[in-house]
């Protein structure tokens, strides 16, 4: 085809991009805003890290030194190999004047490319760095680092309207290509022809668009004369569109509950269901009578064929439509996230009438080290994996944040007081969410989803503790673990209690606390 040395290249060639009628703008609220903010402290290795950084980006000419009045602070954040470089455009951002552009909705672009026989998807090189700033607004990108003051020539990450500006250079270049659709900076070419010449002519033509204008494919990210494609969160080819399972995957593998507590966590899913079922309380009438036993809400429940039936029959209704809707992308989008003591959920939903309509759900255990995180981080945890898990609804859509957890709600005005908070920031940058706080009684499913049982890690218990050496200036201890099945540890501890020696010493122990407390009440009577 041609394309290899102009079009598909390892990396994006020196130099700024081509100049187009398309370039990324700053408007901001107050000009006579000064927004800086002091650099952080770095260590010695983080700082080489920017300095080289700097100097790479001083090569490919996508940076200049600045006198600008405005600077953001620089830091790093670790990868699993190396370090990336982000800016804390938190202020810039603030002061910006949010872009209202129409978004092409979801719906039309899958109805359009439903049944098609062959398809082909791209997506564009380091995106943003192919497109220039406004030269008027250049001085606001401006950032501080161990060696001066620079700014950007070309788009830089974590700004304001920054996806938007992207969306708009696609859908212009490929309005007029009929067989081509682009959301942000995906490529999607489709011919519903089973003869592949047809198909490649459809690609000659998307490719020759992105040669004249000096566009760049990563190669290897690329699909072509595929007939099943990943687009917008689901699926579309020859049989036309499938949901995408993992939006709904921890519904699928929500066990049978084991007891009332896990049952009513599941309930809790189900409010979703009652709005758009007729049959609804004929199906939860038999579950609920698994209910109305005034056992402790761990003690043991056993489901009979027909309450089983209905159980599962609930789960298919939370994964099918009309439960389950398809996302309008000119509508906001709401998350609504929480975090247990094991394990983070959420669940991504639009109010339609009035009335929520879900769209995709997501829940996942806990990493040993999370467990151990504050709680205020968990419950941010929960959110970064939930935006992450529903990142094509929610880019450049400034989704609406609800969370049970009050202090989030001023997360972008402090200051990022450590290296995870920083890579979170790093995340968070990208969306651009906005919080909104909610009652933990209204948080129902995604308590739910962060309480899933089979989620839930067992529990560890320590014992046998020994000296194994002893000398005149240490000794050493071994600690053996043992992992023990929950319901089992519980069944261990109700028969324990029933025993007579324990009983016994439970009794004492209620009477001299008994005892205790009268002899209080008579002094503070005496006094």
């Amino acid at each position: 085809m041609g394309y290899k040395d102009n079009v598909f290249q390892p990396e994006l060639p020196e130099g700024l991009p081509e100049k187009r009628d398309i370039e990324h703008r700053i408007d901001v609220k107050d000009p006579n805003l000064a927004m800086y903010r002091q650099q952080w402290r770095q260590s010695p290795e983080q700082q080489r890290e920017i300095i080289r950084w700097v100097e790479d980006m001083l090569k490919k000419k996508l940076i200049r030194p600045s006198i600008s009045p405005h600077a953001a602070p620089t830091f790093c954040v670790r990868k699993p190999v190396g370090w990336r470089i982000v800016h804390d455009y938190r202020y810039l951002n603030s002061n910006t004047v949010r872009q209202s552009i129409p978004m092409t909705r979801k719906e039309d672009i899958l109805d359009v490319m439903a049944g098609a026989y062959w398809l082909s998807t791209m997506d564009l090189m380091s995106a943003y760095y192919q497109v220039r700033m406004r030269e008027e607004d250049i001085k606001f990108t401006a950032f501080q680092a161990p060696n001066g003051l620079w700014e950007y020539l070309v788009l830089p990450m974590g700004v304001c309207n920054a996806p938007a500006t992207m969306n708009r250079l696609t859908s212009k270049l490929f309005r007029d290509l009929k067989h081509t659709k682009s959301f942000y900076d995906d490529i999607y070419i489709f011919t519903k022809s089973p003869k592949i010449e047809d198909h490649l002519e459809a690609l000659r033509e998307t490719l020759d668009i992105l040669r004249d204008n000096k566009l760049y494919v990563k190669l290897s990210k690329c699909v072509f004369c595929a007939d099943e494609i990943p687009c917008l969160g689901d699926f579309v080819g020859r049989k036309g569109v499938c949901m995408d399972p993992d939006k709904v995957q921890t519904i699928k593998d929500w066990p049978v509950p084991r007891n009332q507590e896990e049952l009513h966590s599941f309930l809790g899913l189900t409010g979703y269901v009652q709005r758009f079922c007729p049959d609804y309380a004929s199906l939860i009438a038999t579950i609920f009578t698994l209910l109305k036993k005034k056992d402790k809400r761990n003690a043991k429940i056993h489901f009979n064929d027909e309450q089983l039936k209905n159980f599962k029959e609930l789960k298919r209704r939370l994964c099918s439509p009309p439960v389950l809707h398809l996302p309008d992308f000119s509508q906001p989008m709401h998350l609504r996230t929480d975090a247990s003591k094991f394990a983070v959920g959420g669940v991504l939903f639009q109010v339609v009438d009035g009335v929520e309509r879900p769209i995709a759900y997501t829940s996942r255990k806990m990493k040993p080290a999370e467990l151990n995180y504050p709680t205020q981080q968990q419950e941010l945890l929960a959110i970064v994996h939930a935006l992450a898990a529903f990142r094509i609804y929610c880019l450049d859509k400034l989704p609406i944040v609800e969370t049970d957890h009050k202090s989030l709600e001023g997360l972008f005005t402090q200051k990022m007081a450590n290296r995870r908070l920083a890579r979170w920031y790093d995340i968070l940058a990208e969306y651009q969410p906005t919080f909104s706080y909610l009652p933990g009684a209204k948080n129902g499913i995604a308590d739910a989803l962060s309480r899933r049982p089979d989620l839930q890690p067992e529990t560890k218990y320590f014992h046998d503790l020994s000296v194994t050496s002893f000398d005149d200036t240490s000794f050493s201890l071994a600690l053996s673990e043992v992992s023990t099945d929950t319901e089992l540890m519980k069944k261990i501890k109700s028969t324990y209690a029933k025993g007579r020696e324990i009983q016994a010493i439970f009794a004492a122990i209620k009477r001299r606390t008994s005892t205790s407390e009268t002899k209080t009440q008579r002094q503070r009577h005496k006094l």
